[in-house]
């Protein structure tokens, strides 16, 4: 059984990698340059899927991820794509070793994917800090994801026409959360989802 799901899980990330290259050519073709900016967006949440599938912990029969490794894996690679310098960006994480199925994992990883792209092009700062908290609240039953960071707040419930935004809008829904956000110096965001 652990040997069929290591095979479908290598299946999966080959196939991805593909499509993630896929969207490389295109950018590197592409003559204008916001459609070239939408493609490379597009292939780090490419990118965002196949990191969860490196963080499956195999040692459960269903496929379970380690949400500390899967949430590093993200922050790492975006960091590494935008060229940031460890001195110029730092990550406190702590997720409690809370570990979720695929089906709730990978919308919260591309929720997180897209506060953290969100985070790296808006900020305008050295030295920038995030802050992202995992916890599980046994009283409501209910997980709570804790985001913030040091660069300048952007509004969910703006009209604009914005793809990350959107997305994070239809993954909310998709796990039944609920979101407060907050606009002081920083950014903050919480998020509260059920378990199942």
């Amino acid at each position: 059984m652990k040997r069929d799901h290591n095979e479908l899980n290598h299946r999966i990330k080959n196939n991805l990698q593909l499509v993630v290259s896929i969207l490389n050519i295109q950018a590197k073709e592409s003559r204008s340059n916001e459609v070239k900016s939408e493609l490379e967006l597009g292939q780090k949440r490419v990118v965002s899927i196949m990191l969860m599938h490196e963080s499956i912990d195999f040692h459960y029969k269903e496929n379970i991820v380690d949400m500390d490794m899967y949430i590093y894996k993200i922050y790492s690679y975006l960091k590494e794509a935008y060229d940031v310098k460890d001195e110029d960006s730092f990550l406190q994480l702590n997720a409690n070793n809370i570990k979720l199925k695929m089906d709730l994992a990978l919308p919260l990883g591309l929720i997180i994917n897209e506060f953290l792209l969100s985070s790296l092009l808006n900020s305008k700062i050295s030295n920038l800090n995030v802050s992202i908290l995992l916890e599980y609240d046994e009283i409501r039953a209910n997980y709570l994801l804790s985001f913030s960071d040091d660069s300048i707040y952007e509004n969910l419930e703006r009209k604009e026409d914005n793809l990350g935004i959107e997305m994070v809008k239809i993954l909310l829904k998709q796990i039944k959360a609920k979101i407060t956000a907050q606009s002081t110096y920083n950014t903050f965001y919480q998020i509260e989802f059920p378990k199942e």
